[in-house]
């Protein structure tokens, strides 16, 4: 479905100079539209154990094709999300990163052909879908672990005195802005997601167990502290934002970067969005402005 991008190379430095061990899920947001009119369709209780029933027969045909049967995929639970008739579906954290990259992609695979079987159902994975709804997005959950003893290890100290974690941070945040067009590309509705009003994030910022900045770091169990990337829709290829994930972050690792100020509030409202401060730097709002700031010269080579 997509052009792969190697980050086994990337993996290999984390595990070689950090000792760490990238664990990545993902949830995934689409909206169920009706095929004629392209309005949001809202599936009935007994509509959606359909749906869920044709994902399950194909997935066990997918699985079949793409996996050994001790990595077989199961059907996800379909959860509905803010947006009239937007859903989600979660994959598991694993550390096999290109089988996570399988599985999302047969993810969607599946839930296109559920639709289809479906009466007169489109599924739409676009970034903005319903210009005056929610907006949906792929946020990506990621979590370091010791190469060996496999502890979390964002979840040592608090999270405010663990540097592994304010630098993680830090590399996705200060190289987000530059590789904005290569994860993008010159779809101009990717950058239409980012306004106010839809808890889309719209600067690079960070908050703690905030929705509305491009970095959210979960603490509600410092056992399982991580770090959701929000910026992502479902278009974008997951091997490219795992690929820009993992290399942002050993950078910022390696030269231990610093995070932006935390916001606490809504990052789109003006006391934090026109303040430098708190983030580095706003969303572009087009391919131009986009393409402009286009420098990927900080990327690690391709294998």
């Amino acid at each position: 479905m997509f052009e792969k991008y190697s980050f086994t190379s990337i993996q290999r430095e984390l595990q070689s100079n950090h000792n760490l061990l990238p664990v990545i899920g993902v949830e995934l947001e689409f909206y169920l539209l009706d095929a004629r009119t392209r309005r949001p369709r809202i599936l009935t209780d007994r509509e959606l154990i359909s749906f869920t029933g044709i994902m399950t027969r194909y997935l066990k045909l997918e699985s079949v094709h793409h996996f050994s049967a001790e990595t077989a995929i199961l059907c996800p639970p379909i959860q509905t999300e803010k947006g009239r008739g937007q859903y989600e579906i979660c994959t598991p954290p694993i550390p096999n990163l290109e089988n996570l990259t399988t599985i999302i992609n047969v993810y969607i695979k599946v839930i296109l052909f559920a639709a289809r079987r479906m009466e007169a159902i489109y599924a739409d994975f676009g970034p903005k879908p319903i210009i005056d709804d929610y907006g949906s997005g792929a946020h990506y959950h990621i979590s370091l672990h010791d190469f060996y003893t496999k502890k979390n290890a964002f979840a040592d100290n608090s999270w405010d005195k663990n540097n592994l974690l304010k630098h993680s941070i830090a590399g996705i945040l200060h190289y987000l802005q530059r590789s904005f067009h290569w994860l993008c590309g010159e779809n101009e509705s990717e950058y239409t997601r980012f306004k106010p009003g839809f808890m889309a994030p719209m600067n690079a910022s960070w908050g703690l167990n905030n929705r509305s900045t491009a970095v959210r770091v979960l603490n509600f169990n410092p056992e399982n502290r991580r770090i959701e990337f929000r910026a992502p829709s479902g278009n974008i290829d997951a091997s490219k934002v795992i690929f820009f994930l993992l290399a942002s972050i050993e950078r910022g690792i390696a030269e231990r970067l610093e995070p932006p100020a935390q916001v606490y509030g809504n990052a789109s409202d003006d006391a934090y969005h026109t303040d430098p401060k708190f983030h580095f730097g706003a969303f572009p709002s087009s391919v131009l402005e986009a393409r402009n700031r286009h420098d990927i010269s900080w990327f690690p080579k391709f294998e």
